[in-house]
């Protein structure tokens, strides 16, 4: 059974999977432990900019997140510090479960389509010089959206992390930010 239909992706690879947790070190033992993901890199205050709310509006979004290779998916572990509350919170401050994301290359048309879709953006954000939006797909999915447009900076985020986990051996499963 799929998450998503390909149709609703409109052709998009899921290429993360997101969990709100309490502790990262414990959840990424854990998935190191019992699913052989990682290694976790650990990055506290994940800086991000130009926060925006489902209205336009500034908001909050603090976080530190953990993130890992498990098979051809990246694991991302958030721990939120600050949310602001709202649509925002509802929909990805839910403990577990939290998101899945995809490569959109061109980041305007898809969030177009998501919007068309029922799924209205509840919070965009800079990502140094690139635009992340989250879209509400909680009620039809159980989860968020996320999607960025492809650019070297992440993609080359993405890399790291998948090399990391060639050949690791589960020592050392949580580590400092990769860099």
């Amino acid at each position: 059974m799929a998450l998503l239909t390909q149709e609703q992706l409109d052709g998009h690879q899921i290429v993360q999977i997101a969990f709100v947790v309490d502790n990262l070190e414990d959840a990424a033992r854990g998935w190191s432990g019992t699913f052989g993901a990682g290694p976790f890199f650990v990055h506290e205050n994940m800086p991000v900019s130009d926060v925006r709310g489902p209205d336009g509006r500034p908001a909050v979004f603090s976080q530190d997140v953990a993130i890992g290779q498990w098979g051809s998916l990246m694991v991302e572990l958030v721990k939120w510090h600050d949310l602001q509350a709202g649509p925002v919170a509802d929909v990805l401050g839910r403990s577990g479960f939290n998101h899945v994301a995809y490569f959109a290359p061109d980041s305007d048309a898809e969030r177009e389509r998501l919007e068309a879709a029922g799924h209205k953006v509840v919070v965009s954000l800079g990502f140094g010089d690139l635009r992340v939006h989250f879209h509400d797909a909680v009620a039809e999915h159980g989860f968020a959206i996320e999607h960025y447009p492809c650019a070297d900076v992440v993609e080359e985020l993405y890399r790291k992390v998948a090399e990391a986990a060639q050949g690791w051996d589960g020592a050392d499963p949580v580590r400092g930010p990769i860099s």
